[in-house]
């Protein structure tokens, strides 16, 4: 990692040592702030100042957007809980800024300027809707990175690949993430069959015709778009937890304990349709009909 300039870090230094001395309570009425420092010297603003000039230094590295990419049924949410429990995770769970998977009912969203846009008495095209969805995660990025939180995407793959008669033709999130932020993905993938039987028992074969073989069609156009990224499979994750979420902290370059993965389950995500349990261990497949057979 590159050092920001002598210059900058001793500048920094200083509004340090002055927030210091204001939370010492040792600051006489007569002393003099440092120079540049901001009409509010209280800790907080002072801090903030000192983290402001670190950010503009041309040398300090841009936030890295991480993103992590799965089917759906195929323990992606387990798999986003045990990330998101790791210390100074951000995670949002099941973006895709172009799904149609919409519940438009619910159209009082007053704060979700991307829905209003799709949704308004003259709704935005989808090069609109990408820029928008850039300058939020642009926001975003950069303003966890200055937090010290390390953002991570869980990608809605289910609105690309499995909705309708083909899959969607719009950029997927890790192609849009890259033109754009530094990147760092991952893949998840348990066996098709068992993701099939388990979107089956759900009723979420949105696909036609919702046959095994199409929705095997569809996992490979999955696993080709996203074929230069790492690949974790859901059976060796339950079969060694420990290990194998500790190489997906690598891939994703986010710190592991694995004492947070023992509390998985008290971590809230939507897409929750699986297992809730911290013992994690494999369950049998689902039966398969004569006919699936």
């Amino acid at each position: 990692m590159t050092s920001p300039p002598a210059p900058l870090l001793k500048q920094a230094l200083h509004h340090l040592n002055w927030a210091a001395s204001v939370l010492d309570k040792t600051v006489t009425d007569t002393a003099e702030p440092p120079v540049g420092s901001a009409s509010d010297t209280s800790p907080i603003a002072l801090l903030d100042l000192c983290l402001d000039l670190l950010e503009d230094s041309p040398v300090c590295l841009p936030p890295v957007v991480r993103s992590l990419h799965h089917m759906a049924c195929s323990g992606g949410t387990l798999i986003a809980r045990m990330l998101g429990g790791q210390a100074n995770v951000r995670l949002l769970s099941e973006v895709n800024p172009f799904s149609s998977q919409l519940d438009k009912r619910q159209l009082f969203r007053p704060s979700d300027i991307h829905f209003l846009a799709r949704h308004g008495t003259r709704p935005v095209d989808q090069s609109t809707l990408q820029e928008l969805f850039e300058a939020e995660i642009q926001v975003l990025a950069t303003r966890s990175h200055r937090t010290g939180h390390m953002l991570v995407l869980r990608d809605h793959a289910h609105s690309a690949y499995c909705l309708g008669k083909g899959p969607q033709k719009a950029p997927k999130l890790h192609d849009i993430l890259r033109r754009r932020f530094k990147t760092r993905a991952l893949v998840t993938m348990r066996h098709p069959l068992d993701c099939y039987l388990s979107l089956q028992n759900n009723g979420w074969l949105h696909f036609k015709p919702g046959t095994l073989e199409e929705y095997a069609r569809r996992v490979l156009l999955f696993l080709h778009d996203h074929r230069d990224l790492a690949l974790l499979r859901y059976e060796d994750i339950i079969a060694d937890p420990q290990e194998r979420m500790h190489d997906a902290c690598r891939v994703l370059d986010l710190p592991f304990d694995p004492e947070a993965l023992a509390a998985n389950s008290a971590i809230a995500l939507s897409g929750d349709s699986g297992r809730r349990t911290d013992k994690l261990s494999a369950r049998p497949r689902r039966p398969v009909s004569a006919r699936l057979r």
